[in-house]
Order: C-alpha cells, then sequence, then structure tokens
C-alpha cells in the first residue's frame, strides 16, 4: 500500500465515521465546546463528512493523473466511493432532515 493509498482510504475512513456518528459527535460538542443547538454541529459534522468524500473522490483522480494509482485500483476506489458513500451520506441526510424537521 503506498502512500497515495493510505491517503485516500484515510480521508475516506473518517468521512464514513463522520457520517454514521455525526449525531454523537454534534451532542458531545454540545457537552463540551459551546452550549448552543445540537442541530447546528449536526449540520457541520454532515457537511464535513460530504467534503471529505468529495475531496476523496478528487484526490483519487488527481493520484490517477500523477500515475500513483492504476486504473484498475481507481476504478475500485470509485465503486466502493460510490456505494458506501452514497448509502453513507444518504443516512447522514435522513437523519439531519429529521432534526430540522
Amino acid at each position: 500500500m503506498t502512500k497515495a493509498d493510505a491517503s485516500v482510504l484515510g480521508m475516506f475512513g473518517v468521512a464514513i465515521i463522520t457520517g454514521f456518528c455525526a449525531q454523537s459527535i454534534a451532542y458531545f460538542l454540545n457537552d463540551y465546546l459551546f452550549k448552543s443547538y445540537p442541530i447546528y454541529y449536526l449540520t457541520g459534522t454532515s457537511i464535513i463528512s460530504l467534503l471529505l468524500y468529495l475531496s476523496s473522490f478528487v484526490f483519487t483522480y488527481i493520484q490517477f493523473k500523477k500515475q500513483r494509482i492504476e486504473k484498475d485500483r481507481m476504478e475500485a476506489y470509485f465503486a466502493i466511493f460510490g456505494i458506501l458513500g452514497l448509502l453513507t451520506y444518504s443516512w447522514s441526510f435522513i437523519v439531519l432532515a429529521m432534526w430540522w424537521g
């Protein structure tokens, strides 16, 4: 595993964790940071998760263009990112929509 692979998978792993645990992260930040409505923290966490997914896609494509990742590996990453990213962000979006009412 190269540094490029580790960077891409690390970024994607953090995106999955922030996507699935966004509500818990929002409550944690509300308890230990500023006292505010947790919905604002939830919104911020969901946006960060989405940005990390998009960054994973873009970073993978850039690494492919620099020839640090092979084409078959890039296609596998895109398939995994598409499936898991869509499911995770869908869950995060549903939770966010329920909070906003």
